[in-house]
Formats: C-alpha cells, structure tokens, sequence
C-alpha cells in the first residue's frame, strides 16, 4: 500500500470515528423543555433590566452578548445538542454583566440567582435538573 492511500483511508477512518462519537452524544441528549427555563428567564431578566436602566455603548454590549450566546445555546439546545461551550460562554457573559454593569440591587439579586440557575443546569442537566428546585 502506497503511503498517500495509507494516509486517506487513515484520515477517513479518523473522519468517520468523529463524526461518529458527534452523533452518540447527539443521541445521548434527549431535548427537555426544562432545561429552557432557567436560559429563557435569564434572557427575559436581562431584557428588563436593560431597558430599565441608561447604559453607555459598552454597558448595552455586555448585556447583548449574554442574550446571544445564551440564545444560541437554547437554539442548539433545541435542536438535541446541550452545547456546554456556548452555556459556558453565557454564564460567563452574565457575570460579566454583574460585575462590570452599574445596577440597582434587586436587579443585582435577580442575575445573581440566573447564574446560580445557569451553573446548576450545567452541572446537572443529566441527572434530572427542575428549574428552581
């Protein structure tokens, strides 16, 4: 066997183990509307919170990159991929948010208990996680 047919077969081998291994995780998640929840309320909060308040450009950008990354997550979600990268980057989003955005304390207090949430889907979503459980 010529090394250039030995080096195609290998990549294609290797090509379909990926593709493989994609698509039993794929089938392992089973979408379940309760893992929604907690991204769609913190979508909503940080809606409210944003328009309840006057931000500068940077201040409004933080909060747009919380709601897309979560959204994504939740389109992906809904198409059978719990995709931990993109819920990694929304958590993250959010507690920058938290961190860097002036707010008054109750709005502090309501993405706070989001992050919770957030982090508890990430850490439980196999294992049965209930929203506000």
């Amino acid at each position: 066997m010529n090394r250039r047919k030995f080096v195609t077969q290998t990549a294609g081998a290797l090509f379909a183990a990926v593709v493989g291994t994609q698509a039993v995780q794929a089938q392992m998640y089973r979408y379940n509307p309760e893992h929604r929840r907690p991204v769609d309320a913190t979508i909503h909060d940080l809606k409210v919170i944003a328009q309840h308040n006057t931000y500068s450009g940077r201040e409004m950008e933080r909060y747009d990159t919380a709601m897309t990354h979560l959204s994504q997550f939740a389109e992906r979600l809904h198409e059978g991929f719990f995709d931990k990268g993109k819920l990694d980057r929304g958590i993250d989003d959010v507690q920058n948010v938290l961190n860097k955005n002036p707010m008054d304390g109750r709005a502090r207090d309501i993405l706070n208990h989001d992050v919770v949430e957030l982090r508890r889907l990430r850490r439980t979503w196999d294992l049965g996680y209930r929203y506000g459980v």
